[in-house]
């Protein structure tokens, strides 16, 4: 694994940055096995993602964080199934944002069509440890900022409709 490690992570960047309408910036990629046998990890390290918003600017922070885990069976990935298993992000920070027009800043993902799998809903946890969250919306004129400590959600998100606990 750690020989094709360039070309697994090229992969997961490439896959994850063709769902997103704006790219994820990072400064350094790191591909854990053996502690995380038997599945496979890329640790993202210092990721930055820019506000979905169409006028946003490189400066309008939707997500910063210095870790992003994303864990994959490595067989699956070798056979062209980029299920993510789970994601880890800690510490970090998001700053959700609902404009006057009721354009959010945090719909990410491109739209796409119904019969095309969607690489990063397939995940059944993601997990944020210290993670501060501020949440703006104009509309409503609500103002919110919590500190998450630990926050762990599990449930198909791969399904139209899921149960998240």
């Amino acid at each position: 694994l750690y020989i094709f490690k360039d070309q697994i992570v090229g992969m997961v960047l490439d896959e994850v940055n063709s769902k997103l309408k704006q790219p994820i910036q990072t400064k350094e990629v790191g591909l854990t096995f053996w502690s995380t046998f038997p599945n496979l990890e890329v640790d993202l390290k210092e990721v930055y993602l820019q506000s979905a918003l169409p006028y946003s600017e490189a400066t309008d922070t939707l997500l910063f964080t210095n870790h992003l885990y994303l864990k994959f069976s490595p067989f699956d990935l070798f056979d062209g199934n980029y299920e993510v298993k789970s994601i880890h992000i800690s510490p970090g920070k998001a700053k959700l944002h609902v404009n006057n027009k009721g354009e959010a800043n945090y719909e990410i993902l491109k739209p796409t069509d119904d019969s095309e799998d969607d690489f990063l809903l397939k995940l059944n946890a993601i997990t944020f440890e210290q993670f501060d969250v501020t949440y703006q919306n104009d509309l409503t004129h609500q103002h919110i900022e919590t500190t998450l400590e630990k926050v762990d959600f599990t449930g198909n998100f791969s399904e139209k409709e899921y149960d998240l606990r």
